[in-house]
C-alpha cells in the first residue's frame, strides 16, 4: 500500500484559507448590518418628513395621481354647479396612467357628460365642456345642459382658443368654428394652436414609407405655411421669439432663433438652446461650452456643466458630475447637493416653481429644494410634482396625498 505524504504547509495553507473564510464572512456582516442601518435611518427620515409636512390629503393606498386630477377639476367645476365624477376603466392598458373614466352631474344629480373620457375641459363662457379619451379616439363638445355643443364627435379635439379648436376626424384635421364650421382644412399628421393671439399652429408633416415626415412647421388661420416643416420641435422662446431645432445633413442637432416675422434673429446655431426667461436663454455653442445669452445674442455668462436644466428666478439649475448647483448672474455657486440624474426630471426642466425646486437625491428619491439650497422636504417620495397654488402630489411606498407649502 502506497502512502501519500502530505506537503508540510498542508495546514498552514488550510488555516489561511478558513482565516479568509472568517473575513469574508466578517466583512459580509458588517455590510449586512451598515445596510440594515442606512434603512433605518431612511426609516426614521421618511416618518420625520411625514409628520413635519402639512397635509390637505394624507397618505392614503388608493389615492393616485388620477384621483388629485379629479379633485383638481372638481374645484374648477364646482364653482358653477357641477361635479365630477369617476368609474374604473375596463381593459385598462398598463402603460397608460388613466385607470379611470370621467363624467360630470348637475346639481339635481344628472349626467350631463357620461363617464367615458380621460380629460374634461370647461369653458363656462362659451358653454360648453370637452371630453377626450386618447385611447378610444374620441373626443366630444357638449352643452352644460348636456346636449350637443357641437353634433360630430371627432377623433381628437382641442378647447377653444379666440374662437378656433382643432380636430381630427376621419378626413384629416382641421381648424374649426364654435358653430362646427371647418375654417382651414389642412393635410398633415398632426395640428394644434402653437399661438392663438397671432392665428398660429404648429403642424407635423405626413410620413412617407418612413422616409420623410416627422418633421414639424407653423402655418397660419389662412393655411400659409410661414415655417416649412424641417424642424424636429418647436417651442416658444418668449414673447417675440421662436426656438426651433433641427437636425443637420451630418445629422447633428442644431437649435435657433426666428422671430414671428420668420427670419433668424440670430446668425450662430446652437448645439442645444433653451427658451428665455427675463432676457437670457441657456445655449450650448459648437464647442461645448454653456453660457447664458442675451437677447443681443451675447454670451454674457458662461456656466461650466455637464447638464443645464433650466435658468429661473435668477438661477441657472445645472449638472456638475454628481452634485446640482445653482448659479446666480455672478456666477457664484449658490448651492451644491447631491442628486441622482434620469428620473422625473420635470421639476428641474421647469426650474423653481413658487419658490422651491424639485430635485432627486442620490438615495433616488425625491425632495425640494429652496433658492438658498436648503432642502426644506429631505428626498423621502417615490415620486412627486412641482407645486403649483401652493399644494403638490407626492407618492411613497405605494400611497399617494397631497402636502401644501404651510410651514415650509
Amino acid at each position: 500500500m502506497e502512502i501519500v505524504e502530505l506537503p508540510e504547509n498542508t495546514s498552514t495553507f488550510t488555516k489561511q484559507k478558513k482565516i479568509t473564510l472568517l473575513v469574508i464572512i466578517v466583512i459580509a456582516v458588517l455590510l449586512l448590518g451598515i445596510k440594515a442601518y442606512h434603512l433605518y435611518q431612511q426609516k426614521l427620515l421618511l416618518e420625520e418628513t411625514i409628520a413635519n409636512l402639512d397635509w390637505e390629503i394624507p397618505l392614503e393606498k388608493d389615492f393616485e395621481f388620477t384621483d388629485w386630477r379629479q379633485l383638481k377639476q372638481n374645484e374648477e367645476f364646482q364653482k358653477y354647479g357641477l361635479r365630477v365624477f369617476s368609474v374604473y376603466a375596463e381593459d385598462k392598458d398598463e402603460d397608460n396612467i388613466f385607470d379611470k373614466l370621467y363624467g360630470v352631474m348637475n346639481e339635481q344629480g344628472e349626467i350631463i357628460v357620461p363617464a367615458i373620457y380621460w380629460h374634461l375641459t370647461l369653458n363656462w363662457d362659451m358653454g360648453y365642456i370637452l371630453g377626450e379619451n386618447w385611447d378610444t379616439y374620441q373626443a366630444h363638445y357638449y352643452s352644460l345642459d348636456g346636449k350637443d355643443f357641437i353634433a360630430k364627435t371627432f377623433k381628437d379635439a382641442s378647447p377653444f382658443e379666440n374662437g378656433y379648436a382643432t380636430v381630427e376626424d376621419e378626413a384629416g384635421y382641421h381648424i374649426i368654428e364654435p358653430s362646427g364650421n371647418v375654417k382651414l382644412r389642412f393635410d398633415c399628421d398632426y395640428l394644434s394652436a402653437f399661438d392663438s393671439n397671432r392665428g398660429l399652429y404648429e403642424f407635423e408633416d405626413k410620413y412617407d414609407n418612413g422616409i420623410i415626415g416627422g418633421k414639424w412647421g407653423i402655418v397660419d388661420i389662412n393655411g400659409r405655411v410661414l415655417l416649412d416643416a424641417h424642424y424636429d420641435m418647436i417651442h416658444k422662446a418668449d414673447e417675440d421669439k421662436i426656438l426651433v431645432t433641427y437636425e443637420t445633413k451630418s445629422i447633428i442637432q442644431e437649435s435657433q432663433y426666428f422671430d414671428y416675422d420668420f427670419n433668424l434673429v440670430f446668425q450662430e446655431s446652437f448645439d442645444e438652446a433653451k427658451p428665455f426667461t427675463d432676457g437670457l436663454a441657456p445655449v450650448k455653442r459648437i464647442d461645448d461650452t454653456w453660457g447664458l445669452m442675451n437677447e443681443k445674442g451675447e454670451v454674457v455668462q458662461k456656466i461650466s456643466c455637464s447638464d443645464f436644466y433650466s435658468y429661473s428666478e435668477g438661477l441657472a439649475i445645472v449638472g456638475r458630475g454628481n452634485y446640482l448647483c445653482g448659479i446666480n448672474k455672478k456666477g457664484e455657486t449658490v448651492f451644491k447637493e447631491p442628486y441622482e440624474e434620469g428620473g422625473n426630471i420635470t421639476g428641474l426642466t421647469k426650474g423653481f416653481q413658487e419658490g422651491l425646486l424639485l430635485f432627486r437625491g442620490k438615495n433616488g428619491k425625491y425632495g425640494y429644494i429652496d433658492r438658498n439650497g436648503d432642502v426644506v422636504i429631505s428626498p423621502v417620495f417615490d415620486d412627486a410634482d412641482p407645486f403649483e397654488d401652493g399644494k403638490t402630489f407626492v407618492e411613497v411606498n405605494g400611497q399617494g396625498g397631497v402636502i401644501t407649502r404651510n410651514g415650509i
